[in-house]
């Protein structure tokens, strides 16, 4: 009978990972460490996935702990993006927040924020300042 517990676990979560080069453009193949439930002799492995994923602005570095996102295939093998950088080799304070990418930049050009959608709507009743218009 097999184990009630699942057969493979993610321990930093399972679309995080490590960037292990960067060598092509705006592309980095990322290490993804799972492990592995051997129900044949009660063991845990420690098995690695090799993953492409679009960086659009070739922030990521070798050794960087990044989060990827599932997207649209973007070619042959690359189906993710890098959605944020976790932390630095080096420690470095140098991680940009939010993660500048393609898919954030084109949701805030489609989906403006609420707050510019009212300062539209009072400018073109002529009460910017919130004032009721004069009857």
């Amino acid at each position: 009978m097999p184990s009630p517990r699942p057969a493979i676990r993610y321990p930093l979560g399972k679309l995080t990972g490590f960037v292990v080069s960067t060598k092509m453009e705006k592309t980095v193949v990322v290490r993804v460490p799972f492990l592995l439930w051997n129900f044949k002799v009660q063991v845990q492995e420690k098995r690695n996935s090799r993953i492409w994923a679009h960086d659009e602005y070739e922030l990521a570095r070798e050794g960087d702990a990044v989060r990827l996102t599932q997207c649209r295939r973007l070619s042959k093998n690359k189906a993710h993006y890098v959605d944020a950088i976790v932390r630095r080799e080096d420690s470095s304070l140098g991680i940009p927040s939010p993660y500048p990418n393609a898919h954030r930049l084109v949701e805030e050009i489609v989906r403006p924020e609420q707050g510019e959608q009212e300062d539209s709507e009072a400018a073109a009743d002529g009460t910017a300042d919130g004032a009721a218009p004069a009857a």
